[in-house]
């Protein structure tokens, strides 16, 4: 098992986020090819309204919990759902930057009473289950049976909905058998035979090689912009094939497409981080990582 692989993918997950701020939620394509920005690169997200109080190198609020997840990973040598809840419930009371629905809801039924384990909301949405890198850091002291475990308590924490839950396996399934050395197709359609929503995970499939001859910016209109797990995932999918050799191009078009790119992204990276054997070092990886933590 290489070790590069592994903090790659969770390093080009980060990156991705991050990469995504000043353009996360833009839907609208031509008014984000008019902002001319070089989206290799780290810019202040000031222009938009959403994370318009954060600065540049720093996080959307899913990578904001993909920091906390990892940050409790490292602190407890392990993943603890309740120490992550606790974290996770600390990060927020005080967060400047923006709530989703999801994170308001699970806050509102913490503090109503709810238990951890039955807390989360009933959000459709990728965020969720794409924010799972961290959970890589396991390797090789953790077995594939207790990352899967982890990534799918860690996502019904926030997102108690079974196929965003299910799309955490598949993901997590997918990112450990890259690192593991498998082809991306062959790690691709295995974890759809692994996890339990397999319909709806090979109908994401399907659809995403069904477009590959698209552009991505016209694929991903079509395949759904937004952040619900049926548009968002088989759009991820779809980058991830088209791009398979080329993480920095498919970061790019990630971002060129509009919508939930911060989500794509965190998936994205994580995957095709994985399949970069050299040590992914570059000068804005340095700025987000000096931000957010040290790896």
């Amino acid at each position: 098992m290489n070790r590069n692989s592994i903090n790659n993918s969770i390093k080009a997950s980060l990156l991705a986020d991050s990469l995504a701020l000043p353009v996360h939620w833009i839907y609208d394509q031509e008014e984000i090819a008019n902002l001319k920005l070089d989206l290799t690169k780290l810019h202040s997200p000031s222009h938009n309204k959403y994370h318009n109080k954060k600065s540049l190198g720093e996080h959307t609020h899913y990578g904001d919990q993909a920091v906390v997840l990892l940050k409790s990973i490292i602190k407890e040598s392990t993943f603890k759902l309740e120490s992550f809840a606790n974290d996770w419930k600390d990060f927020f009371r005080n967060y400047a930057g923006y709530y989703d629905g999801a994170t308001k809801a699970t806050i509102s039924n913490l503090e109503s009473g709810q238990a951890i384990k039955l807390a989360g909301s009933k959000s459709s949405d990728l965020g969720g289950a794409a924010r799972i890198a961290g959970l890589l850091s396991l390797l090789p002291s953790h077995s594939p049976a207790q990352i899967i475990e982890a990534a799918r308590a860690q996502t019904a924490f926030t997102h108690n909905n079974s196929l965003v839950i299910d799309t955490a396996e598949f993901l997590i399934e997918t990112s450990l058998a890259v690192i593991s050395g498998a082809e991306l197709e062959v790690a691709l359609e295995q974890a759809v035979s692994k996890t339990m929503s397999a319909d709806f995970l090979k109908l994401s499939l399907e659809k995403a090689k069904e477009n590959l001859h698209l552009e991505p910016r016209d694929a991903i209109v079509k395949l759904g912009q937004g952040c619900t797990i049926n548009g968002a995932l088989p759009a991820s999918l779809y980058l991830i094939l088209k791009y398979s050799s080329n993480l920095s191009e498919a970061l790019t078009q990630n971002l060129l497409s509009g919508g939930d790119s911060a989500a794509r992204g965190l998936v994205i990276g994580m995957i095709l981080g994985a399949t970069i054997v050299s040590e992914f070092n570059n000068s804005e990886l340095q700025k987000v990582l000096s931000l957010s933590l040290s790896f």
